[in-house]
C-alpha cells in the first residue's frame, strides 16, 4: 500500500493516515503529512484541523511530501536498491 501511495505524494494531495497502515513509512509526521493514531478519529480531525490551521501549511507539506518522494523513491534509486539486493541473495 506505501508503495502505491507514494506516487501521488507529487501531486498535490496531502496525506493523511493511521500509524497502523504501511503509508508510516512514506509520511515524516507533520513533516509531509499527518499521521494519526489507530482508530482515534478526533485525533484524525485534530490532523486535519492543525493542517488548516495555519495559511501556508498545506503548500509547505505538499512540497516536502515531493521532495521525500522524490529523495527516496526515484525510479533509478529503487532499481539499484533491488538490483543490489538481487546480487545479496544471488551471491
Amino acid at each position: 500500500m506505501g508503495k502505491r501511495h507514494q506516487k501521488r505524494c507529487p501531486a498535490t494531495h496531502l496525506l493523511y493516515a493511521l500509524i497502523s497502515t504501511g503509508l508510516k513509512d512514506i509520511i515524516d509526521h507533520k513533516r509531509n503529512g499527518y499521521l494519526a493514531k489507530p482508530f482515534d478519529v478526533f485525533d484524525l480531525a485534530s490532523g486535519i484541523n492543525w493542517v488548516l490551521s495555519k495559511e501556508n501549511r498545506h503548500k509547505e507539506l505538499c512540497i516536502k511530501a515531493r521532495e521525500k518522494a522524490v529523495a527516496c523513491f526515484d525510479i533509478e534509486k529503487v532499481a539499484k536498491q533491488y538490483e543490489s539486493l538481487y546480487q545479496e541473495i544471488t551471491a
